[in-house]
């Protein structure tokens, strides 16, 4: 079988895996998050903050004390970043520890983002800007950014092997 469709069949995996594993597990551990780190109905927090979800994987913290109530986003990883990114890595044909340091990736900025959450609620609403920095950008770039980086890794070693020929 023509290794495109290896590949092909690996993607399907993927995706399904995804859908059917990482992204319930995803909805398990927001539903834990209600009633243990936030309160267990969507609304006020304290006289700070309130929250609601933004999807089933997301949450949305205001600060009610603001005039125009900004919001910073809470997001729980391995998302639609990481799937994309794993994506990417099947394509390249990336070993196994290319994996893992994604996975070791999405699971630090999950860890970090969770802590921050707790010690912002409790203490500085100001931590929740870098929250909501990790879940809008971090992790897409930390996603992306590794797989172009390892693609422009692959492509300056073919190019160094051409000249070497």
């Amino acid at each position: 079988m023509p290794s495109i469709f290896k590949k092909i069949l690996l993607v399907f995996f993927v995706i399904t895996i995804y859908f059917f594993g990482i992204r319930e597990l995803r909805k398990s551990i927001h539903d834990f998050y209600m009633g243990t780190i936030l309160p267990a109905e969507y609304g006020e927090i304290n006289e700070n903050i309130s929250f609601y979800a933004q999807s089933s994987v997301s949450f949305t913290l205001v600060d009610l004390k603001a005039e125009n109530h900004k919001g910073w986003q809470f997001k729980i990883p391995f998302g639609s970043f990481y799937l994309f990114a794993v994506i990417g890595l099947l394509f390249l044909q990336s070993d196994k520890k290319t994996y893992a340091l994604l996975s070791g990736f999405h699971l630090l900025m999950g860890v970090t983002t969770v802590i921050l959450v707790v010690i912002g609620i409790k203490f500085s609403t100001a931590l929740l800007i870098v929250v909501d920095f990790i879940s809008r950008y971090l992790l897409p770039l930390g996603s992306f950014g590794y797989v172009a980086f390892l693609y422009g890794k692959l492509k300056m070693n073919d190019r160094l092997y051409a000249n070497q020929t």
